[in-house]
């Protein structure tokens, strides 16, 4: 079974945001415009984890037995991203790192999918399933 662990990511993501727009001659412009691009973050946070895990400095466990942490994360299992004046600080929150749990899934209890290690700014917030 699938099932993943929420976390907010303290570190500087913003800086990896973009704003493209192409203009009415159909040029492409890299910043400028409304809707944020989280491309490069998304890479940034990607090589992060798996060197992290290649590391063995982010392990999950579900009832003490290591599990697999699945890689890459994707866009749309993560939340926003915050700079250095928001409320929180430079951080990257609902980011969902999936690991693999080999148990059927109505025997799924939360409570023994845990962060065995990490690292210290990875706050884990819940689990998901």
């Amino acid at each position: 079974m699938i099932a993943g662990i929420d976390f907010i990511i303290y570190n500087d993501f913003s800086k990896y945001i973009t704003y493209p727009y192409y203009d009415e001659n159909g040029k492409y412009h890299k910043n400028g415009g409304d809707d944020p691009d989280y491309t490069k973050a998304l890479k940034v946070l990607n090589k992060d984890i798996q060197s992290y895990i290649d590391k063995n400095e982010l392990i999950f466990t579900y009832n003490r037995k290591r599990v697999k942490i699945i890689t890459p994360i994707q866009e749309y299992d993560t939340g926003n991203i915050f700079g250095k004046d928001d409320y929180d600080g430079p951080c990257w929150e609902g980011v969902t790192i999936y690991c693999e749990i080999p148990i059927k899934e109505e025997d799924f209890k939360a409570e023994k999918l845990i962060v065995h290690e990490s690292p210290s700014d990875f706050i884990p917030k819940a689990v998901v399933h």
